[in-house]
């Protein structure tokens, strides 16, 4: 029997020495390892709190009864957790509120949800308001740090004094029942003098035909 011929492996099976990878190949590497990062933390459900705050009255008179509305929005595609507004704009001496809390907070707040928050407060003196911004607070994910932010501005408000304000805007009711009064008085008694008199002179023709 012929025997095939063996082989060796001297050329292929011999250990070749360790070849340190290139800086390029490194650079890939990294970026890959970076870009799949990202595309986890763009892909995990986040918060996006949006906080408006709006003057509702359209015209504003001291010691009168001014409502502030913050309208709380979440656009983002995950829960909100651990919101807090404060507004620091009505603790001075100007402002006195009235009802509610003008800083609070809100435990969550699902994705596309929306909640309104109204004050009643009063301005203690007429003049030109520039009301500022309210601050917020919220965590948009568990594992998220805390996210700060700043309401919308309201518009700037001028505050009218009460008398001003009775004097160029109410209806005057009382004042125009007594000026019809009078003026009915005016039309009503000449009127009931000269019929008086038609009647007296009437008879009087009468009895002298």
């Amino acid at each position: 029997k012929v025997q095939a011929p063996v082989v060796g492996c001297s050329d292929r099976c011999a250990l070749r020495p360790f070849q340190k990878p290139s800086k390029m190949k490194v650079f890939v590497l990294l970026a890959a390892v970076l870009a799949v990062v990202v595309a986890a933390e763009e892909a995990a459900p986040m918060a996006n709190v949006l906080v408006s705050k709006e003057i509702m009255n359209f015209i504003a008179v001291s010691n009168r009864t001014l409502a502030v509305k913050y309208y709380i929005n979440n656009n983002g595609n995950g829960p909100a957790t651990e919101i807090s507004v404060k507004d620091n704009n009505f603790e001075g001496e100007g402002f006195t509120i009235i009802n509610g809390l003008s800083s609070f907070n809100l435990a969550s707040l699902a994705a596309g949800a929306s909640v309104e928050h109204t004050i009643l407060v009063e301005a203690h003196n007429p003049g030109y308001y520039n009301f500022t911004a309210a601050s917020v607070e919220y965590k948009p994910s568990e594992t998220a740090d805390i996210v700060t932010g700043i309401s919308s501005v309201p518009r700037n408000v001028p505050v009218h004094d009460p008398r001003s304000f009775d004097r160029d805007v109410l209806p005057h009711i009382a004042e125009w029942f007594a000026f019809m009064t009078l003026a009915g008085l005016a039309v009503f008694i000449p009127f009931k003098i000269f019929n008086a008199s038609k009647v007296r002179y009437a008879g009087v023709i009468k009895k002298n035909q």
